[in-house]
Parts: structure tokens; C-alpha cells; sequence
């Protein structure tokens, strides 16, 4: 019923493109559905909503906002309509973004992930979903660098998250790079079979780089050895275990016989 100037600047839509219109003219297709859902449940019960989203301008470009919402009663009590208050934090999110990933491959890196596998683990709880995390590490990779020199390093480094970032396209789903050559993924609703399907797809994709490795001692290619740990949320211990765990796997998978994957078989 009314916009601000502000606003207006902001989006670059008019009054009269935006009076009377739905507000999901913003959504930029984004923001996760779940953030959609608990802000509708919070304001439509009366109550005020705070929350980040990221929304889409007219020339369909995205930019990033606090924002406020609060109920408007009419005098009967009922709500008739809704205020709300948006702060322009594109320019801090883009900050918090590069910080938190990898420059080289422009994957997650360390620093979100202890953060984020604790909070997969809670979601992993509420539903008694099962949990998957796979480590992988490049078989050889020391040898790669030392035959062909660190920027190919780096360009195979880059390859292989380019080939996790196809495997995390739902909201559940990260990809990370741990440090070095070592990447990890995290993935919610798979259960242990589908997992280790899943695992063995991503080193199949690896080996199909056909990046030449002449030094590796179980592949003519670049190949990865992955550690697989997966279990039901009412049957994890904590964030600690499961990487403990999952290393102990990808211990395996190298000490044994490299590209290859091997599951915790523990309890879970």
C-alpha cells in the first residue's frame, strides 16, 4: 500500500510498479523456502519477524537486506496488514561471503565448517535424517606438484570442486575445502546405501577429469581416496566423533589401496 523512496532506489521499481502488488515481486528464487515458511508461521500468528533474505531487483540483480516485520491490528484485533523495515546489507554479507570461502576453488572453507556441520547435525536430530560426511584427499598430490609444478596444482585443485559443487544443489548440501588437497562434503537425507553410491560417483567423476598423473600408484589420472561416515540423527554422538570417525575412514581408503571409499562400520 505504500513504499518508501528508499526502497524504490533500492529495488529500482517505481510506486506504481510496487502499490498494490505482492511482495514476492522481490524473491529472487535465493533464499532458502524454510525462511519463507518461518516467517510466514511467525507474522501471520501476530507475531514480529527479523531475518536476512536475499531479494531481487527489477533489473534482476540480487541484493541482500535486514528485515524487520511487524503486524498491523485493526481495532477488531484481527491483522490487516503488515510494516516493514528492510536495511540494505549487500556490502556486509559479500564481505562475510569472501570470508568464508575458499579463494581458490570458492568453495566453504574451515571457517564455516565447524559451524555449519553442527547445525546440520541439529536438523539431522529434529527429523531422525540420516547425516553423511565424506572427506576426500587427493591420492599423491605431492607428487602431482613436484612432477608438474603448483599452478597445475592449482588448476586440479580447482577441477575437483567444481566437480563437488554438481553433487550439493540442495540447501542441505556443502561442499568444502578443508585445507590443501582436502575437500569434504556434507549431505542430509541419504541413507547409508545411497551414500555410499554417492561417495563412489564422486570418485568416478574425478578419475573422468582425466587429469594425467604419471606419479599415482593406482591410476594413470588424478584420483581421490574418500572416508564415509553416515548414521540417523538420534544415533549421533557430536561433530567431534563424526570427523574423527570419517578420518579414520579416509585413512583406510589410502592405507589400503587409494581411489577408493571406505564407510565407518561402527554402531549407527
Amino acid at each position: 500500500t505504500h513504499v518508501s523512496g528508499a526502497l524504490l532506489e533500492l529495488s529500482g521499481y517505481t510506486q506504481s510498479e510496487l502499490v498494490g502488488k505482492n511482495v514476492s515481486i522481490f524473491r529472487s528464487g535465493q533464499t532458502k523456502e524454510e525462511t519463507y515458511k518461518e516467517l510466514w508461521s511467525c507474522t501471520s500468528q501476530g507475531k514480529e519477524w527479523r531475518g536476512e533474505l536475499q531479494n531481487s531487483r527489477k533489473d534482476e540483480s540480487f541484493y541482500w537486506v535486514s528485515l524487520y516485520i511487524t503486524p498491523l491490528f485493526g481495532k477488531d484485533g484481527s491483522i490487516h496488514g503488515y510494516n516493514s523495515l528492510q536495511t540494505d546489507i549487500s556490502a556486509m554479507i559479500a564481505a562475510q561471503s569472501q570470508a568464508v570461502r575458499d579463494s581458490l576453488t570458492a568453495l566453504y572453507n574451515r571457517v564455516l565448517f565447524n559451524e555449519t556441520l553442527e547445525n546440520m547435525i541439529n536438523i539431522s536430530k529434529r527429523g531422525n535424517m540420516h547425516l553423511s560426511f565424506l572427506m576426500l584427499d587427493i591420492d599423491h598430490f605431492k607428487l602431482y606438484n613436484d612432477t608438474y609444478g603448483h599452478s597445475h596444482g592449482d588448476k586440479a585443485l580447482t577441477s575437483v570442486g567444481k566437480v563437488l559443487k554438481t553433487y550439493v544443489s540442495r540447501v542441505t548440501d556443502y561442499a568444502f575445502r578443508l585445507g590443501g588437497e582436502e575437500f569434504a562434503l556434507i549431505i542430509v537425507g541419504l541413507d547409508e546405501a545411497k551414500s555410499l553410491a554417492l561417495a563412489n560417483r564422486v570418485r568416478e567423476s574425478i578419475i573422468d577429469l582425466k587429469i594425467e598423473h604419471e606419479k599415482n600408484t593406482v591410476h594413470r589420472y588424478l584420483s581421490v581416496s574418500i572416508g564415509l561416515y553416515c548414521t540417523k540423527g538420534l544415533k549421533i554422538d557430536n561433530a567431534e566423533f563424526i570427523y574423527a570417525q570419517a578420518d579414520n575412514a579416509l585413512y583406510q581408503s589410502k592405507r589400503d589401496r587409494r581411489n577408493s571409499v571406505t564407510i565407518f562400520n561402527g554402531k549407527g
